[in-house]
């Protein structure tokens, strides 16, 4: 017996609050030579008009902004970024951060999570 998992994003009524209540990755730690793509788990509170990740130096340099993600919903969401994207990182630890735009044009941070790259 063979099973698929599957996500199926989980609609949730909206809050009067705007922001982001879940950032999480998978896998950890991130090895892009053997993993096609780093997965981001995020849930939002209200509809956004877009969500965008920041990747980070340890001494805080961006090298890495995209958006993951436009027109969503409440609840909770899956966006990937290609190891391609990636790929060329030296070893060794990484910030990043999604930010997230409602439809009032308020902005909402998540808290600031930490990727290891092993190849």
């Amino acid at each position: 017996l063979s099973a698929t998992a599957t996500f199926t994003p989980t609609p949730l009524p909206e809050s009067s609050v705007f922001r982001i209540t879940k950032a999480e990755h998978y896998p950890q730690p991130f090895n892009p030579l053997k993993t096609g793509r780093l997965y981001i788990d995020f849930a939002v509170s209200q509809g956004c008009k877009n969500v965008k990740f920041g990747l980070y130096t340890v001494g805080y340099r961006r090298i890495l902004e995209r958006e993951i993600a436009a027109n969503i919903g409440a609840g909770n969401h899956r966006a990937f970024i290609e190891a391609a994207e990636i790929g060329n990182l030296s070893n060794g630890t990484y910030y990043w951060v999604i930010e997230a735009e409602n439809e009032k044009g308020e902005r909402s941070r998540g808290r600031v999570n930490t990727l290891m790259i092993l190849r």
